[in-house]
């Protein structure tokens, strides 16, 4: 029987995933809604760094199964509704490989990135002492932040998906810290963590760094701190595992929203999660295999 979930960490996957539902839907307080991404990133290499690498081509495959065949689908499937809408089918200005990699919907950058980032760990991880691994990932996550002022501009100038990415490697650098934080000594540990956190909030007049950063890395830090895992009375996993399939629909559920009620404020993020979840479900139920290949 498998071990039950930690509802702290479903609790931060249903919040992120409703982050980045509001930061696409509303423009008010898309600086706070920005950290739902921070925390999606930071917790996929949290949880990742905790269990065990997926080694040699089984792994390969199962990470493939898991980023990339939905990556894979959802891309037809954003193709064809851009085509049916008489919109570009892929980001101009850009060579045909970023363009692919940023998908047809910007969103879809994320599952490619960290195919590639959790391939590599679970590379890195039997040849590097975990210590080691937490300083360097934590060292860089801090040196990023601390530059936040300096690459953030420069970024913000870039085509997709190199503005994705910039934003993407400071969180999964801080994921595979916190989650390795624990093999470290207390003295360097909470040096880190202090500094990380620090910096974020120093940085935090930097649109769409400094104060999601704050919020998403440090949920993120109180998971890792395992002080939230306690017995909790209501089980969120039925909600928190349609997360990944509510962030992969919810750009085609925005667009027929939109395009059918004329939904404004809250409203429009919470009706856009809410469908997007029970589409999930739903599929799932009507089609186990085809929602499990999507979602």
């Amino acid at each position: 029987m498998p071990a039950p979930r930690r509802q702290d960490i479903e609790l931060l996957r249903c919040v992120a995933a409703f982050g980045i539902v509001w930061f696409h839907t509303t423009p008010a307080g898309q600086d706070l809604a920005y950290g739902g991404l921070v925390a999606f990133v930071a917790l996929s290499t949290l949880l990742a760094v905790r269990g065990e690498p997926l080694a040699g081509r089984d792994g390969l495959a199962r990470r493939a199964r898991r980023l990339l065949r939905p990556w894979a689908l959802w891309f037809a499937i954003y193709l064809a509704l851009n085509a049916a809408l008489g919109r570009a089918l892929l980001p101009s200005g850009t060579g045909p490989l970023t363009a692919v990699l940023a998908g047809p919907s910007i969103h879809l950058w994320y599952l490619p990135f960290v195919f590639v980032l959790l391939c590599g760990l679970d590379w890195l991880r039997p040849r590097v002492d975990p210590r080691h691994l937490a300083l360097a990932a934590g060292g860089l996550a801090v040196a990023g932040l601390a530059g936040a002022p300096w690459w953030r501009p420069w970024t913000l100038a870039q085509p997709y998906p190199f503005l994705q990415w910039a934003d993407g490697a400071v969180p999964a650098l801080a994921g595979v810290f916190l989650g390795l934080a624990g093999r470290l000594a207390p003295g360097p540990r909470r040096l880190l963590l202090a500094a990380l956190l620090g910096v974020a909030a120093l940085v935090a007049p930097q649109p769409k760094v400094g104060i999601a950063f704050v919020v998403g890395l440090g949920a993120c830090a109180l998971i890792a701190s395992d002080r939230a895992a306690g017995r909790w009375r209501i089980d969120l996993t039925p909600l928190s595992s349609l997360s990944f399939g509510v962030y992969l629909a919810h750009s085609l559920v925005l667009v027929l929203l939109l395009r059918q009620l004329p939904l404004q404020g809250a409203a429009l993020p919470l009706a856009t999660f809410a469908l997007a979840a029970a589409g999930v479900a739903l599929l799932r139920r009507a089609a186990p295999r085809l929602g499990a290949a999507l979602t």
